[in-house]
């Protein structure tokens, strides 16, 4: 871990992929940052802050709660006792979507996306899934919403689970299969079968026309062979498209980073990821498929013909261009530990879910949740930008941006990152490969610095094994530059 205040990532100028010296061990956030300063002293006066007329408006409701617990995973989510506590957690639900609805903000704006995620929201029951429908076409706006994603563990899909989410306008599904490796499924402790993976993205792709499933890779010890074998594998449940993430070593359970030890699994280093995910590129494209973001690939669309494009936009995955979109494009955010965004202002849940149901089943109306206001969100757009691909110059203030964040934007076009097409910037796909920096780069010093210190502290926490960050000498670099 570097000792600087930020993480040193200048753009190499020389004509290769590989733009960056170093990886940064984290692959997504959500900017602006809040701070202390800018948190409200009552919570509900964010409210009446926020912009009810939004250009797109994103809905995400988090089911914090999951049959098994999975070693690798980062979010908010816990094992469950019964189903009366499922119960209970619904109505706290339907009782933020009330008292949120109140407000012009949230009662107004057309939804464009709905997202359940978690956790695992296929853990709820029938009646659940029909009270929560029931909800969003009674209390919001939904006649533009063109996307409608839940998220699935495939040991908890029935097929009258399915007819219920068919039923409340349900478009798109994504499920968990992380690896077929069974070393890494036991690691990881998936307890599904791979007869259950198989039999889930039967019965999703007959029933839904957008299926998504999830795989992870860079774990400790994997080798190219087993990652392709995972992909092949991935390939033939023919879902609409697979996302493939690499294991996240920071925000990874203690228990896992102990799991590799006791079997004599070594980290993989950062440029043995880098090259899996270079790779994997070429070998999904030459099997048919492109991408449609910096981790995501679908099958090549017919009405694309054989150019090869950085970036496939036939089919979006809409949620994500929302929640990586502009500052005038609003997440709004329900349950517990769940994070909503709103220009200058967003809105954080309490993680504790128990403590979310209480107050929100209280009699007395209690924060759940924790407000801010006044961030300093002008540079949103243009650090998303690598994630999403393009960069629509009409939709910035530019006046409003750092001056940090624009000499790197120009630097960037300089250097091969991205290209300036008049109207708007492109990225290149040495910006695509190395997306995640590239954003990092795009954020003003002050920014570069809080993720630094979240980074540094995430990796020194209770014994984990920090990522490996480089992936070529810096001297190497300098010292071909000069002769070139």
């Amino acid at each position: 871990m570097a000792t600087e205040a930020t993480i040193p990532m200048q753009p190499n100028p020389l004509p290769t992929l590989l733009k960056f010296d170093r990886q940064l061990p984290v692959y997504n956030w959500y900017y602006p940052f809040e701070t202390k300063e800018c948190e409200l002293a009552d919570p509900f006066a964010v409210y009446t802050l926020i912009d009810p007329h939004p250009r797109r408006r994103a809905l995400y409701f988090h089911i914090p709660f999951c049959e098994t617990i999975c070693s690798f995973c980062p979010f908010v989510r816990g094992a469950f006792s019964d189903e009366d506590e499922l119960s209970r957690y619904v109505r706290a639900l339907l009782r933020e979507i009330a008292i949120k609805h109140e407000y012009p903000a949230f009662s107004q704006p057309p939804v464009d996306t709905i997202y359940f995620g978690g956790g695992s929201p296929s853990v709820l029951h029938v009646e659940h899934i029909y009270q929560l429908g029931e909800a969003l076409h009674r209390f919001f706006d939904l006649s533009q919403l063109q996307e409608f994603t839940w998220e699935c563990e495939v040991k908890s899909i029935a097929l009258e689970k399915i007819k219920a989410l068919r039923a409340i306008g349900v478009n798109r599904i994504s499920f968990g299969v992380q690896t077929f490796n069974p070393v890494y499924r036991e690691l990881f402790a998936l307890t599904a079968t791979v007869a259950q993976i198989r039999q889930a993205a039967e019965w999703l792709n007959e029933h839904f026309a957008y299926t998504n499933a999830d795989l992870i890779y860079g774990m400790a010890g994997q080798t190219l062979d087993d990652f392709l074998t995972d992909v092949d594998r991935a390939c033939e449940l023919e879902t609409t498209t697979v996302d493939y993430y690499p294991l996240n070593n920071v925000a990874a359970q203690l228990r896992l980073h102990q799991a590799f030890a006791t079997h004599n699994l070594r980290p993989l280093s950062a440029s043995t990821k880098m090259s899996y995910r270079m790779f994997l590129n070429e070998y999904l494209r030459a099997q048919g498929y492109v991408p449609i973001n910096g981790y995501s690939f679908m099958r090549r669309p017919a009405t694309a013909g054989h150019e090869r494009v950085v970036v496939c936009r036939d089919r979006v995955f809409r949620y994500h261009d929302i929640v990586y979109g502009y500052s005038d494009e609003h997440t709004d955010a329900y349950g517990a530990g769940a994070f909503g965004h709103y220009g200058p202002c967003s809105i954080r849940n309490i993680y504790n879910r128990e403590q979310y149901m209480e107050r929100l089943l209280a009699n007395q109306r209690q924060p759940w949740f924790y407000s801010y206001s006044g961030l300093d969100a002008a540079e949103q757009g243009i650090v998303y930008f690598p994630y999403r691909g393009s960069l629509d110059k009409s939709r910035i203030a530019w006046e409003q941006i750092h001056p940090e964040t624009r000499a790197t934007l120009d630097e960037s076009v300089a250097c091969g990152l991205a290209i300036d097409c008049g109207d708007r910037y492109e990225i290149t796909e040495a910006g695509w490969l190395c997306y995640v920096n590239y954003m990092y780069a795009l954020m003003p010093r002050t920014a570069q610095e809080k993720l630094a210190t979240m980074i540094a502290h995430s990796s020194v926490r209770d014994g984990r094994q920090p990522d490996d960050q480089l992936l070529y000498p810096r001297k190497a670099a300098a010292s071909t530059q000069a002769v070139a």
